[in-house]
């Protein structure tokens, strides 16, 4: 367990934790990370925090940030971390390959994974 506070989805669709994003206007806000996660990099999408206390470990968040060829575009979608972040642990539950999630109590637009040497190639698929 983490410790993220408990929250409900205002998203009617996406339900798989206790742990949500909390909405409001349709806006989408992250809940607070707790302190002992340090945030170290941010992607256009996805941020990634580290723990002194989980080594070998990174919390990659998915947020509602939308980008397209290369740049973040302005107001983001409300739930799509969420989206993403179910659609990655759908495909990772049914390929039979070692992959680098790790089971844990995180929000529902957030993975718990194992550190890995990154390869700098990217897929688009459209």
């Amino acid at each position: 367990m983490i410790g993220w506070p408990v929250a409900q989805s205002r998203s009617p669709h996406l339900h798989n934790s206790g742990f949500e994003a909390i909405g409001f206007d349709g806006v989408y806000l992250p809940l607070p990370i707790p302190p002992e996660w340090e945030h170290f990099y941010s992607g256009k999408v996805r941020d990634l925090y580290r723990s002194a206390d989980r080594p070998g470990l990174v919390l990659m968040v998915a947020s509602d940030r939308v980008s397209a060829f290369d740049y973040v575009l302005e107001p983001g979608i409300p739930g799509k971390g969420e989206l993403l972040t179910t659609l990655s642990r759908w495909w990772f539950a049914r390929l039979d390959v070692p992959n680098h999630l790790v089971a844990g109590d995180v929000p529902s637009n957030a993975m718990l994974v194992k550190t890995l040497d990154m390869y700098p190639i990217e897929c688009v698929v459209r």
